[in-house]
């Protein structure tokens, strides 16, 4: 039986996809300023990861240390110079409305009356998607 917390269970079958680190708890922090909240993650945001599985923002390379997000910068801190431009950033659909990443010991099915439901299968339990649709997960 495996005993791994489930942020570490999420991070160790997604990280495999070879999309970036999965984030168990993807929101900003309360605890940070609102400015920063409104946005959430960046481009050029650096922190840590915790062992929680959340993003522990700590300031952004793209904005000077006096701006309200950045308080936890390094003394010597100077932001990228020169600055980020929008061309600078890739920007793509790699996935239409419905899909998901999964282990590949994970399957999509249909089922239940005239196959109106939709489950993810992981290995012996089964998960309804119907509930997640229901409050928009």
């Amino acid at each position: 039986m495996n005993c791994s917390p489930s942020h570490v269970i999420y991070a160790e079958h997604l990280s495999t996809k070879g999309r970036g680190y999965p984030l168990w708890l993807p929101d900003p922090s309360l605890n940070l300023p609102p400015e920063y909240r409104a946005q959430g993650v960046s481009v050029g945001d650096v922190g840590i990861i915790k062992a929680s599985g959340e993003f522990d923002f700590l300031f952004n390379i793209n904005l000077p240390a006096n701006h309200p997000i950045n308080s936890d910068c390094p003394n010597d801190f100077q932001p990228l110079d020169p600055p980020l431009r929008p061309r600078d950033i890739s920007v793509a659909l790699m996935f239409n409305a419905g899909s998901f990443l999964a282990s590949s010991s994970i399957k999509r099915v249909q089922g239940g009356p005239l196959n109106r439901y939709e489950f993810l299968i992981f290995g012996l339990s089964v998960c309804d998607l119907s509930q997640y649709q229901r409050i928009g997960l």
